[in-house]
């Protein structure tokens, strides 16, 4: 790897950590672009201006988080309804946050991202019982940085995200992460894979247990766990010749859907699993435009959630 490519893959891998929320916050948004349903009809399209980030099972539908930078938002649906409803917004989660992902917890959801503070960025999470009350976790974390990712296995729920050298220099350096039995108390957890100049940039519950995608300068890796303490151990990552950031997993039957983004701005997707994937195309009706940060698989269905040029969107997909 040349001196170019290095810092080409730094700033994409710095992008990548960041959240997709931080870039989308620059394009110029005119709003959600309504699409046809979905094969079965099970939830319906979200569409709205702001970005969308992740999306994840809450209770007996789903929850979608995103918004601006230092604005934070969520939206909810249940089965069979006709629309989803706005929960919350940036008074919920408190003024400067900023959220990258959700995850599922039990009935409720966890929602991760980072707040600014005098300091530089703090990690910040969330949790929710009924999508409209929001509390503060209290990770404890050492320094500036953001959380990246969410995952609950087995009754824990494991937070991961990157941290910084220095306040004002938004570069991660290092992973860490932070596991609660209760979503009350969190404790540090060791032993993540060391990857320098490396961010979480996607955690995922499958069959096999705890996904974990990494993007770093020397390339993208992917690990499993069949707890939130590990140990984590290298598994088969879809390879490329360019810069590559994993965004969203979700279980189909025997196999998983991958979904990510490439260094030239690029949707990509793989469907496998530990042992190895074969690229598939972009699940209809999302198109080449179309970029998925979240993935979801409810009531046998599967949902997106993503931007495109225009705006945001969550809405069922077909998987073959």
């Amino acid at each position: 790897m040349d001196a170019a490519d290095r810092l080409s893959r730094r700033a994409f891998v710095r992008g990548a950590a960041l959240g997709t929320v931080a870039a989308l916050a620059a394009r110029p948004w005119t709003g959600g672009v309504a699409r046809a349903g979905g094969p079965t009809g099970a939830f319906p399209a979200l569409a709205v201006g702001d970005p969308v980030v992740g999306i994840a099972p809450f209770g007996g539908g789903l929850l979608a988080v995103g918004g601006r930078v230092g604005s934070a938002r969520a939206w909810a649906a249940a089965p069979g309804a006709v629309a989803w409803r706005p929960t919350a917004g940036a008074e919920a989660f408190g003024v400067g946050t900023t959220l990258t992902a959700v995850g599922g917890r039990g009935p409720g959801a966890v929602a991760v991202g980072w707040a600014e503070t005098g300091a530089g960025p703090r990690m910040a999470g969330f949790a929710t019982d009924d999508g409209r009350g929001w509390r503060a976790l209290d990770l404890p974390q050492d320094g500036p940085g953001i959380a990246c990712a969410v995952a609950s296995l087995d009754g824990q729920t494991l937070v991961v995200g990157a941290t910084f050298d220095e306040p004002g220099v938004r570069e991660p350096v290092r992973a860490v992460g932070f596991a609660s039995d209760d979503g009350v108390r969190w404790r540090p957890v060791e032993g993540l894979p060391p990857l320098r100049h490396g961010s979480p940039t996607l955690l995922a519950a499958v069959d096999a247990g705890l996904l974990l995608g990494i993007s770093g300068v020397a390339g993208v890796g992917l690990y499993l766990a069949e707890t939130v303490a590990g140990p984590w151990r290298a598994v088969a990552a879809p390879g490329l010749d360019r810069p590559l950031a994993l965004l969203a997993a979700a279980q189909l039957g025997d196999g998983v859907l991958l979904a990510g983004l490439d260094g030239l701005d690029r949707a990509r997707y793989w469907i496998g699993g530990p042992e190895g994937w074969r690229a598939t195309a972009a699940p209809p009706p999302l198109g080449r435009a179309d970029r998925v940060a979240g993935l979801a698989a409810r009531r046998g269905a599967v949902v997106a959630a993503g931007w495109m040029t225009s705006g945001s969107f969550v809405e069922e997909v077909s998987v073959r």
